[in-house]
């Protein structure tokens, strides 16, 4: 699986899932999450996705707020549902950090 960082017009910055068994073709199952425009940014770049103490975290930096956003909740497979937002650099000095 793969996630990719993008942003759906009129709506807000999002994380695009894929999957792919050998790794040439990849099949598009949806976003897994997306985000409010006014309080999460137009488009998420360089998603950061995994599996830590029995939850899922993301990490994104939205354009265009220069920040960097911690959502962390469960994830069933294809959607990911936040349940905590949290500020990781709220001053534009840290971007796209990674796990």
């Amino acid at each position: 699986m793969q996630v990719i960082g993008a942003g759906i017009k009129d709506q807000g910055g999002a994380v695009l899932l894929y999957q792919s068994a050998n790794l040439r073709h990849w099949e598009y199952l949806g976003p897994i999450c997306i985000g409010d425009r006014q309080e999460t940014g137009d488009i998420w770049e360089c998603p950061d996705f995994f599996a830590i103490d029995g939850q899922h975290a993301l990490i994104i930096s939205p354009i265009p707020l220069r920040r960097v956003i911690g959502l962390t909740g469960s994830f069933d497979g294809r959607v990911f549902r936040p349940h905590t937002r949290y500020e990781i650099d709220a001053g534009g000095c840290l971007y796209a950090p990674q796990s």
